[in-house]
């Protein structure tokens, strides 16, 4: 006798969701165990509705710490007689920039975002989203601070200096991904969750020609995996001052970099 597949029972924010964007439950069933932010092409993130396919990965709540501290390092750099320059790399479906962007409108301190990703699919989501907030929040000034690139790293970036780096890169290790909730690993671009062998395999990448890039005083802000810390540690001691710290709501790490003087 076959075992009985139960069907799919969802959390109250899942509920929630499907409520909130008019899909009804045995609708979304159909969809296996996709995530309801892909079944709805809707999730909220800053307090802020992005539009989300299979092109990019799912932002988490977790992120939203890199934009605190991102409005943190801002704050410390403001000088009305300059521009801060910020710049992400592997932008995915644009949360993070825009996101940031949407803050700093609140201030009067002039910035300009450099927004890249390898793939150009995952641009145009983004380009999506900034229309989509544009409107919705009604900051027409949001396009004109982003400027999107498609590069790998730092391939097609200008040759000028950021005050703050951000970058959520792929990081979870080759072996880990096969054993990923099945939510994770059946619908979620493995390009942007496969940092290779010991998940450190882009990072250490663009560490290594992030420095090209960074202002005397910049700041590079990750998103890494817990097991990273100590050998960040070991590979970059001799380039960076490195500070990490784990998420206040999860078990996810995140890391802060600053040029030493040489």
């Amino acid at each position: 006798m076959k075992p009985t597949t139960l069907p799919r029972q969802f959390t109250p924010y899942e509920k929630n969701q499907l409520r909130r964007h008019g899909v009804a439950e045995e609708v979304a069933r159909r969809y296996g165990q996709m995530p309801v932010e892909y079944i709805t092409g809707h999730v909220e993130f800053c307090g802020l509705d992005f539009l989300i396919d299979q092109r990019a990965l799912i932002p988490r709540v977790e992120t939203e710490e890199l934009i605190e501290e991102a409005l943190s390092e801002f704050a410390k750099q403001t000088n009305v007689s300059r521009t801060i320059k910020i710049l992400e790399v592997g932008t995915g479906s644009g949360a993070v920039a825009i996101s940031l962007a949407h803050q700093l409108e609140k201030t009067n301190q002039d910035y300009h975002i450099t927004a890249t990703d390898i793939d150009k699919k995952a641009l145009e989501l983004t380009q999506k989203n900034l229309k989509h907030i544009s409107k919705k929040s009604k900051i027409s000034n949001l396009k004109s601070k982003i400027n999107l690139v498609h590069s790998d790293l730092f391939d097609n970036v200008s040759k000028e200096k950021f005050n703050i780096m951000i970058a959520n890169l792929p990081y979870i290790p080759t072996v880990r991904i096969k054993v990923l909730e099945a939510s994770v690993k059946d619908y979620e671009p493995h390009i942007a969750l496969d940092g290779g062998e010991d998940g450190l395999e882009l990072i250490s990448k663009f560490l290594n020609q992030a420095s090209q890039y960074l202002s005397d005083d910049g700041v590079i802000l990750l998103e890494i995996d817990y097991t990273h810390p100590e050998i960040l540690r070991q590979r970059f001691n001799h380039h960076y001052h490195i500070k990490t710290w784990i998420s206040k709501i999860s078990r996810c790490t995140f890391a802060r970099l600053t040029p030493k003087k040489l």
